[in-house]
């Protein structure tokens, strides 16, 4: 899934691409948008069609036999309304939770990831150009944007036998990378940088969706996970700012007037990293170590 989502970002370079072609006039550009709209939507209903199960599955645990169902059918009136679930209780249930202080730090590690992310495309056209006649690696870059997809099926197959907090400890670091070699202005480096985006911008949601599924009560996925993508999302706004600051910013080179922002980000991915090396030790380490003991014991 994080493979194919990461396979989006070839649309926009094909759309361009359609939109360059000899012929094709500016005022036309609507026919581009309407196109992607109805492609995308059909697919997405065709999609649904196929996945949506016809039949509800029922486990074997929660089947009864017919006297049994019978009985509740009886009874349904009467215990539907104690069985509503209640908002509250369940968000007082969540602050009591065992776990609240593990998704307190995986909300901290994503609400620091996907800001960093989303920078990366917002600020290639500074960071990755070598002041002078250095090389202007954004060439570069936007190959590799469309080719993050390609790690994906290994991280995921990774995840699938360490765990998604090794994988998201990975990717923060590659973050990490990326912002450092940045900061060098040499074309090389720059280059070097966008290879570890390639890894970073692989799976960045991907490993989140995992880490929820694997750790936290499924009833709850929905809501975990939208309450985690929408503070990111918020704190992702102040990027807006961040970056018209880059811009006022009258340093010479002029290419390199958003090392400040490289510095902030690699601070931001810094503590990042260890927040998600604090998850790999809750959700790994010590169960491994908690089943060690039961078997000796």
């Amino acid at each position: 899934m994080g493979s194919c989502r990461s396979l989006s970002f070839f649309v926009p370079t094909l759309w361009s691409w359609i939109y360059n072609v000899e012929g094709f006039k500016a005022e036309h550009l609507y026919i581009i948008g309407i196109c992607y709209i109805l492609i995308s939507n059909g697919f997405c209903f065709v999609s649904g069609f196929f996945i949506m199960p016809t039949v509800i599955p029922v486990p074997p645990s929660e089947k009864t036999n017919g006297k049994e169902a019978s009985y509740e059918l009886e009874h349904a009136a009467d215990t539907n309304e104690g069985n509503k679930p209640n908002v509250l209780q369940s968000i007082k249930n969540g602050f009591n939770s065992p776990r609240l202080l593990e998704f307190l730090l995986l909300g901290a590690a994503v609400c620091l990831f996907m800001p960093a992310i989303e920078f990366v495309n917002k600020s290639q056209g500074d960071l990755l150009v070598a002041s002078g006649d250095g090389g202007d690696a954004t060439s570069v870059f936007k190959y590799f944007n469309i080719l993050t997809f390609v790690p994906g099926p290994f991280l995921g197959a990774l995840m699938d036998r360490v765990g998604p907090a090794i994988v998201m400890h990975f990717l923060h670091l590659c973050a990490l990378l990326y912002y450092t070699s940045t900061v060098f202005d040499v074309y090389a480096m720059k280059i070097v940088a966008c290879c570890f985006y390639l890894l970073a911008g692989s799976l960045c949601m991907s490993t989140v969706y995992c880490y929820v599924n694997k750790r936290f009560p499924p009833q709850y996925f929905g809501a975990l996970v939208t309450l985690l993508f929408g503070c990111a999302g918020l704190i992702s706004l102040i990027n807006i700012p961040l970056y018209n600051w880059g811009l006022s910013l009258n340093t010479l080179p002029k290419e390199q007037r958003f090392r400040p922002l490289s510095y902030l980000f690699m601070g931001y991915m810094g503590a990042a990293s260890l927040l998600s090396a604090t998850l790999i030790y809750l959700s790994v380490i010590r169960p491994k170590r908690g089943y060690g003991e039961h078997i000796t014991v």
